[in-house]
């Protein structure tokens, strides 16, 4: 009897649809979240941002800690992404905020940008609203993020849910900010890939 019961559960799990699990911990690779802001409401420009934990000693404690200079991999991945919007970001990161770098601080505790794993994969349109005011493209390897673009000078306030301005164009508590980017690669049916919101 036992047997029979237990041969049954093993074949309706077998037609259960497999979802692809969502890494929890991604601590592989430490995304670039490159923000565009407006000058007139009192944003900055272009803000760097590399997304460490607000408990990592580098984040000193800032929910999005600004990235003083980029490393070559992260401008390459940056530039590509920047290119799949059909804007040319090649003179503006490899000259500000400092020329990329070559040695990569975060030795033996992350991994540099995997550029050449982004560009080859899997280009999405979304013609959908993207779940983030401003977001226009997302790389993610590993169902992790490894780079953002977000662009916020033509929203309003209104638009972005904010009453005031903030000088990175974006004002979203960092856990919202991560279930927000978690649940969206939750849904991705590729482990890599690009998603483009135009």
């Amino acid at each position: 009897m036992m047997m029979k019961v237990l041969f049954k559960l093993i074949i309706a799990f077998a037609f259960i649809p497999f979802q692809p699990a969502l890494a929890q911990n991604c601590n592989k690779y430490i995304a670039i979240d490159i923000r565009l802001g407006d000058i007139v409401k009192g944003e900055r420009v272009i803000t760097f941002i590399r997304l460490l934990s607000p408990q990592h000693p580098q984040a000193m404690g800032h929910e999005y800690p600004t990235a003083t200079s980029l490393h070559k991999k992260e401008v390459e991945t940056m530039i590509y992404l920047g290119k799949l919007l059909n804007w040319n970001l090649y003179a503006t990161l490899n000259r500000h905020p400092t020329n990329p770098v070559e040695a990569w601080a975060f030795e033996g505790e992350f991994l540099p940008s995997p550029s050449k794993t982004v560009k080859e994969a899997k280009v999405l349109y979304e013609a959908q609203k993207a779940p983030i005011p401003g977001l226009k493209s997302l790389a993610f390897v590993d169902r992790c993020p490894v780079g953002l673009i977000i662009d916020t000078r033509d929203l309003s306030l209104e638009e972005r849910n904010m009453k005031r301005s903030v000088s990175s164009g974006l004002d979203i508590p960092r856990t919202t900010f991560d279930k927000i980017i978690r649940d969206l690669l939750k849904e991705q049916s590729q482990s890599s890939g690009v998603i483009i919101w135009k």
